[in-house]
């Protein structure tokens, strides 16, 4: 088997949506588990103040190919 990649989705939501959800995917099921970490970080929308700031690990078991981060968004009505 070949080693997984790893990406995560684009989204977009108004901010009176009041979170965002994130994907984030193996390329391809492991036959061991796979541990990445992942940090927030400012683009289109500021971190920690459009967005709350976010970090943390996800751990995939074994042939598990798919795991979601959901955030806090804040609605300041700044666009």
């Amino acid at each position: 088997d070949s080693v997984p990649t790893i990406s995560i989705s684009d989204q977009t939501v108004n901010e009176d949506a009041g979170t965002i959800t994130f994907t984030v995917s193996l390329s391809n099921p492991s036959a061991s588990a796979v541990t990445v970490n992942y940090a927030t970080n400012s683009g289109t929308a500021t971190a920690g103040t459009d967005v709350q700031n976010g970090s943390g690990t996800l751990s995939f078991a074994a042939g598990e190919i798919s795991k979601t981060i959901t955030l806090n968004v804040t609605d300041d009505n700044i666009y």
